[in-house]
């Protein structure tokens, strides 16, 4: 582990983050600069535990990695994206249910991939690879205006996001198909 957190002190580490700290600024999920004091009315939380994160995710994460390099097949990384599913549960991590969603995904399971996401996003989540999941699971289902939504949040959150940006462009031109006559 990175951090050798007892439950105790977990408890309030992470309890003492989310009534004190606010994000200052992302840079697209490669870092996050905090704001430390009380946070604003309305503000949401922290969408990461300095430390918590770390700690609660780095075995799974390690154990993840290699198969990701490998190619690994959806039923050998399932067992993973379940391990990310209990940490969430057991913590609220938006880390955890982000990772669970895109393993999942990843996994071949989209409604689980889905649902895992959308926690991860109601736990403060704001990631352009969120969004970038989530547009690409509507547009999957053919819901276009949702997909070009998520691609566009996608992009506003890290503007080099090349998969966001092609997606963005082949759901639009879909959109603009969807709205010409067809044929003669």
């Amino acid at each position: 582990a990175v951090f050798n957190f007892g439950e105790g002190a977990a408890r309030r580490w992470r309890d003492w983050w989310i009534a004190n700290a606010s994000v200052a600024r992302d840079e697209a999920g490669r870092y996050t600069v905090f704001r430390v004091g009380p946070r604003l009315r309305g503000e949401p939380p922290p969408p990461v535990w300095p430390g918590l994160d770390e700690a609660r995710l780095a075995g799974v994460e390690g154990r993840l990695a290699p198969l990701e390099a490998a190619g690994a097949t959806p039923a050998a990384m399932a067992p993973l994206a379940e391990e990310f599913v209990r940490i969430g549960e057991e913590t609220g991590s938006p880390a955890a249910w982000l990772r669970a969603g895109l393993v999942r995904l990843a996994a071949g399971n989209e409604r689980g991939a889905e649902e895992a996401l959308r926690r991860a996003e109601r736990a403060g989540a704001r990631e352009a690879r969120l969004h970038t999941a989530l547009g690409n699971l509507a547009g999957r289902r053919g819901r276009l205006a949702e997909a070009r939504d998520r691609f566009a949040r996608a992009l506003a959150a890290d503007p080099d996001d090349g998969v966001a940006r092609g997606n963005l462009a082949l759901v639009e031109g879909m959109l603009r198909a969807r709205g010409r006559p067809r044929g003669p």
